[in-house]
């Protein structure tokens, strides 16, 4: 028997508010009413405006404000009759920020600027304040978590003691510290230093007890770190054999 489209097995209303993943989300949470779900804004390919927009107050308050807006407080923008104010309220819990990364380190078309480090901050400050502010007028709280770089170069590029205080937790990224993008085979998620890891410099330290040290020791609480857990591996082709 083919599975249901829906959650509930009913088919979605023409002329309803809110269609689509989203409502299938919301009656999910019906379903099972201590889901959480979170938004995550960002990633990889999606982080390149995340600089530009987080360099002064006001294009900071403009961004969060759009997010929370659109996410939180769910004013989706209208569309064939769907969406409109408060359309998409009560989907999401909370938001994600996945900046790939502060100060550089992602992807060569990302902006970048010299105080991406304070500015990094900064955005977690306004997206606490401006989630307070909503949840003081839902009568509810709202989540902020990060998913943050694990390698001790990008935990460098931030100020885990400053910007900890905003964040319910972050999600670190304890995974791709190799791939095929390099010529030698790894682990892609080891938790602990190798000695015959041929690794040199801060990549040497890409290792999920390397990067949660220094993210402690830059002053982040033990009980907001969430450790990342790979379920999936990767592989190479084309290695020269070597040592």
């Amino acid at each position: 028997r083919a599975p249901a489209r829906t959650v509930d097995g009913k088919a979605i209303p023409w002329d309803a508010k809110l269609t689509g993943n989203f409502q299938q989300l919301k009656l999910l949470k019906t379903a099972h009413p201590n889901l959480k779900v979170f938004i995550s804004l960002g990633g990889w390919t999606w982080s390149k405006n995340f600089s530009a927009a987080a360099k002064t107050d006001a294009l900071r308050k403009q961004l969060v404000s759009s997010c929370v807006k659109m996410f939180i407080a769910g004013d989706l923008p209208v569309q064939d009759g769907r969406g409109g104010p408060g359309s998409a309220a009560g989907v999401f819990d909370g938001i994600d920020i996945d900046w790939e990364y502060p100060g550089g380190g992602g992807q060569p078309y990302n902006t970048v600027d010299v105080n991406d480090k304070t500015n990094f901050t900064l955005l977690m400050a306004e997206f606490r304040r401006q989630l307070d502010a909503q949840a003081t007028k839902d009568g509810k709280r709202y989540y902020l978590t990060a998913a943050i770089g694990a390698g001790v170069d990008k935990i460098a590029q931030t100020e885990p003691a400053k910007y900890q205080q905003y964040m319910d937790y972050v999600n670190v990224m304890t995974y791709d510290f190799h791939g095929a993008w390099e010529n030698v085979t790894n682990f892609h998620s080891p938790l602990y230093h190798d000695p015959a890891d041929p690794s040199t410099g801060n990549i040497a330290k890409y290792n999920t007890n390397d990067g949660i040290t220094a993210l402690i020791a830059a002053g982040m609480p033990k009980s907001k770190i969430v450790v990342g857990l790979p379920v999936y591996g990767r592989g190479w082709s084309g290695v020269p054999a070597g040592p």
